[in-house]
């Protein structure tokens, strides 16, 4: 994988790109609103400005993210704004704990009607993930 860039948005959520653009990494770490909201939305932004000839790949890394009733609250809103047209591939780091257990619980049974798309698998590490997603691009 090439080399990749990091931006910082607001502290507790960084934007990536990798493989010279060709995967969009998501990372968020901070129970903060304002993080969370951050999150949400340049991703609902970054999905919405996908091109349609473009395979969607994304890494969402949440092994520090927070499991907060807002942040659930704000993933449903994500859920509902992925476009139906984006198709792809997304690989969810989770921490390697009864908390990473419970937020897999959580995203499979409410992610499955917004996702119907994209292959999604979790992983406990993030090499392993975008190893996933570089195997998946085309």
């Amino acid at each position: 994988m090439t080399a990749h860039t990091r931006d910082e948005i607001v502290p507790g959520f960084v934007l990536e790109w990798f493989d010279g653009h060709r995967i969009v990494g998501f990372t968020g770490s901070s129970p903060v609103r304002a993080a969370i909201d951050a999150y949400v939305e340049t991703a609902s932004r970054v999905m919405r400005e996908w091109p349609d000839d473009k395979l969607f790949l994304a890494l969402v890394d949440s092994s520090q993210a927070p499991f907060t009733p807002y942040s659930i609250k704000r993933m449903h809103d994500l859920y509902r704004a992925i476009p139906r047209r984006l198709q792809g591939s997304i690989a969810v780091v989770l921490p390697s704990s009864a908390i990473g257990k419970l937020m897999r619980l959580f995203a499979e049974r409410t992610r499955r009607p917004f996702t119907q798309n994209f292959k999604v698998q979790y992983f406990y590490d993030r090499r392993d993930a975008l190893t996933w997603l570089a195997e998946e691009r085309p």
